[in-house]
């Protein structure tokens, strides 16, 4: 299924801002999820990479809620900004988990030390 032009986006836009309902952008959003494939098949060397996906698809979302057609700006380069930031907010996340689990894991094998060297302490009868 082609992506649609940014001259159609633009319309959408422009045809339904006035409206209450959000089906519109349901219909967007479902019609630019090979966007956010495409967009997380470039980081297919993570272990998260569903986590990532739902990063992507927020990022999505966030662009087409906050897109605003008078400006004549490009709605492709608006959601790539997004999907930079929730990429770079993401690797910030993994990052701060990562260390954490390694910190867990020092504190772990210190623990064993202590126990091993106090077992090995220990006069057996």
């Amino acid at each position: 299924m082609p992506l649609l032009s940014n001259g159609e986006i633009h319309n959408i836009f422009l045809k339904n801002t006035d409206g209450d309902s959000n089906r519109w952008m349901h219909k967007l959003f479902f019609s630019l999820r090979p966007l956010v494939i495409s967009r997380t098949k470039n980081f297919k060397n993570y272990l998260h990479i569903e986590d990532l996906n739902q990063e992507f698809n927020l990022a999505l979302w966030t662009a087409i809620k906050t897109f605003d057609c008078h400006r004549h700006f490009d709605f492709y380069r608006w959601a790539n900004w997004h999907f930079s930031n929730a990429s770079r907010n993401f690797k910030k996340k993994y990052r701060a988990f990562k260390s954490i689990n390694l910190e867990d894991k020092a504190v772990e094998k210190q623990e064993i030390v202590v126990l091993t060297k106090q077992i090995l302490s220990c006069k057996f009868l």
